[in-house]
């Protein structure tokens, strides 16, 4: 389920990607129409995070990981 709302500076989506290889084509389309993506469930060690990162050219910032109980989310 996604859950979005508009903000004053963009669109912002909140998507649990449930695996990134599973769902990578579901989280092109946000990148296309939402200015602020949170995901979580990617389920990508570190080395593997800058996978997110290459997936579109609009998104150039590093990804801020919560680590929480053995649990990463991307925010």
């Amino acid at each position: 389920m996604i859950k979005t709302m508009c903000l004053t500076t963009g669109k912002f989506a909140s998507y649990n990607l449930h695996g990134f290889q599973q769902n990578k084509s579901k989280l092109l389309e946000l990148c296309d129409s939402r200015d602020i993506i949170a995901i979580q469930q990617h389920w990508l060690p570190d080395y593997n995070l800058g996978k997110i990162l290459s997936l579109h050219n609009k998104f150039t910032e590093a990804p801020a990981l919560l680590y929480w109980h053995n649990c990463i989310s991307l925010w």
